[in-house]
């Protein structure tokens, strides 16, 4: 769903119809798959996964395990600014191959900003994204 070389094909995704719980479900159920031997619980409604953690105790050194409950949505600003790291790296890497072939990436950079400045208006009509810290 979000792997493609249109970099922001992630910010795109979320304008679709339930582009948000469609993110939640497939984070949750990627999760889910990575952590299955030590699945607690899965709550997709409230978009949390709770599973057990083997850690070290920072002083003795000793492991223990412990419950880490994941939860979507305290967890989607990371995604926020994950995603938006991702889109510069590959702008940047499409502006070096542009450049490498002896174009102009001027033209190139003028649409991603056009393109990014038309984004982030749908995604703040929608999810009130302008007000928040991460972008």
């Amino acid at each position: 769903m979000f792997i493609s070389n249109n970099p922001f094909l992630f910010f795109e995704s979320l304008l679709e119809p339930n582009g948000y719980n469609k993110c939640k479900n497939l984070s949750i159920s990627n999760l889910e798959e990575s952590v299955k031997s030590y699945l607690e619980s899965v709550d997709y409604e409230k978009g949390e996964v709770k599973f057990w953690h083997l850690d070290h105790h920072p002083d003795t050194g000793e492991p223990f395990t412990d419950i880490t409950t994941f939860n979507f949505d305290e967890e989607f600003p990371n995604k926020i600014v994950s995603e938006k790291a991702k889109i510069k790296t590959q702008i940047d890497e499409l502006v070096t191959e542009i450049n490498k072939k002896g174009k102009n990436h001027t033209e190139f950079l003028k649409s991603q900003i056009n393109h990014t400045n038309f984004l982030l208006d749908k995604l703040s009509e929608q999810y009130n994204f302008r007000n928040r810290t991460y972008l």
